[in-house]
């Protein structure tokens, strides 16, 4: 039942989260753009800096993008399938235990145990890459842009989705 359970939570945790951007500065950083002259601080040239900031996606952001990744439909079943046989032995081993000899019974719990987590890798596979190996650095202006102008960075996200900037995303 607590397997049962689980599964339900982790397919209620993909469908409600939302795609929507936090709009959260994870990090700034400055770095040296060129040179200007500024006649109000010096005659000689200055080094102007550029402002940064990193921003990164949820992880509703990261299952829509995998959604409409090509090979998530792949990794999706073969994450159903794995799941389905894992409950199905561990149905087997519980309710119906005359089909599993004893001396079987730990290996019958070894192959629920790796099948389970491969089931669950592989369905989380795409959107845990899409979510850890994302973190973009936005200029400051194209930030206060965004959100000055969508009230979010939503802009700037369908801006790397549709130049196919983002890592293992929906770029086919």
């Amino acid at each position: 039942m607590k397997k049962f359970l689980s599964i339900i939570a982790i397919v209620f945790f993909m469908v409600s989260c939302s795609t929507k951007p936090n709009d959260v500065i994870h990090d700034t950083k400055s770095e040296s753009s060129g040179w200007v002259v500024d006649k109000s601080v010096s005659e000689n040239p200055i080094q102007k800096y550029e402002e940064y900031y990193k921003i990164s996606p949820t992880w509703g952001q990261s299952i829509h993008y995998a959604k409409k990744a090509p090979d998530f439909p792949i990794t999706l079943i073969l994450g159903i399938i794995c799941l389905a046989g894992a409950g199905i032995l561990f149905y087997l081993k519980t309710v119906d235990s005359s089909l599993i000899s004893e001396k079987a019974d730990k290996i019958v719990i070894y192959i629920v145990f790796v099948l389970f987590i491969g089931g669950v890798y592989s369905i989380y596979s795409k959107p845990g890459d899409i979510r850890w190996n994302n973190d973009k650095w936005v200029k400051k202006e194209v930030y206060d842009k965004a959100i000055k102008e969508a009230g979010s960075t939503q802009p700037i996200w369908d801006s790397l989705e549709n130049n196919c900037l983002i890592v293992s995303g929906p770029c086919k």
